[in-house]
C-alpha cells in the first residue's frame, strides 16, 4: 500500500504544494528520496504522480510537486513555462533543434511576434493572456500535434490541470538553450530515451558531453508511452530503481 500525504515548501516566499509517497505510513522511518517531476506545462497530478508511486513501492520516498506558477504552488505569473524558474523540468533543447516542431524559422517567428504582443498586455495592465496547453491543429496552442494524452481523463486530462499556458511563454521557450551547461553537471546521470522520443540525438549529445559519469538505457516507445504506459514506465523505474541503487551507495 503507498501512503500520499500532502506537504508544502518554500522557494524564497513562494509556496510549492508537494506530495510525500512512501509504502510506510512512518515519516521517521528512513528511506532513500527521489525528486520527481513532470514534463513541461504539467502538474504533479500527470506523469510524476505515476511514477512516484512505482518508486514508493519499492522503498523510496518519492515526492513531487507543481512548480511556481503552476497547480497548487503559489507564484506569479500563472502557467508561464519559463526555463530558469524551471530549470530542473524539461527537454534538453537549444534555439536550432527546438524550431523544427514549430514550423521551422517562419513558425518561431511568429510565435515570438505572438509572445511580444502578449508581454504588452502584461506590462500594461497584469493579464496574462492564455493559449490551450494542449489543442490538436491549433498553432497558438504550446502542443498541437496529436497527443492523446492530454486530451483522455483518465491519463493527462486530470482534474487539477488546467489546459493553459502563458503566451508569452514562447518568448523564453524557444530560446532556451539546455545543452550548452552539460559540462558543469558531474552528477552521475540515467538517461531513458528511445529514437520515437523527442529529440534523441540531443540526448545522446548531453550524455557525451556531461562532466561525470552517464548511463543511457535505449528503449522502444513513443515519448508519450513513457508518460503512462504500463511497459514503458516499468522499463524506466527498474532502470532507475538500478541507478539509484548503485550511485546512492556510492
Amino acid at each position: 500500500m503507498i501512503h500520499s500525504r500532502p506537504f508544502q515548501f518554500f522557494n524564497g516566499d513562494v509556496p510549492l504544494a508537494a506530495r510525500i509517497h512512501r509504502n510506510i505510513d512512518d515519516l521517521d522511518a528512513r528511506q532513500p528520496a527521489v525528486l520527481i517531476t513532470g514534463s513541461w506545462l504539467t502538474v504533479k497530478e500527470q506523469m510524476a504522480d505515476r511514477y512516484a508511486a512505482e518508486l514508493a513501492a519499492r522503498g523510496y520516498t518519492a515526492i513531487t510537486f507543481d512548480f511556481a506558477g503552476w497547480g497548487a504552488s503559489g507564484g506569479a505569473p500563472r502557467q508561464a513555462e519559463l526555463p530558469t524558474r524551471k530549470i530542473d523540468e524539461g527537454w534538453f533543447h537549444d534555439t536550432t533543434t527546438v524550431a523544427p516542431f514549430y514550423g521551422g524559422p517562419d513558425g518561431v517567428s511568429m510565435r515570438l511576434d505572438r509572445a511580444s504582443e502578449a508581454f504588452d498586455l502584461y506590462q500594461s495592465n497584469g493579464e496574462v493572456r492564455t493559449v490551450p496547453a494542449y489543442e490538436a491543429g491549433n498553432d497558438r496552442a504550446g502542443m498541437s500535434l496529436e497527443l492523446p494524452y492530454y486530451a483522455e481523463p483518465g491519463r493527462g486530462a486530470v482534474p487539477t490541470w488546467l489546459n493553459e499556458m502563458a503566451e508569452f511563454s514562447w518568448a523564453y521557450w524557444l530560446t532556451f538553450d539546455g545543452l550548452s551547461v552539460a559540462p558543469a553537471v558531474s552528477t552521475p546521470t540515467l538517461f531513458v530515451h528511445g529514437d520515437g522520443c523527442v529529440l534523441p540525438d540531443n540526448v545522446r549529445t548531453v550524455a557525451a558531453a556531461l562532466g561525470g559519469p552517464a548511463e543511457v538505457v535505449w528503449a522502444e516507445g513513443g515519448q508519450i508511452d513513457f508518460y503512462d504506459q504500463d511497459a514503458q514506465v516499468a522499463l524506466a523505474v527498474d532502470a532507475a530503481d538500478r541507478h539509484y541503487r548503485t550511485t546512492l551507495a556510492s
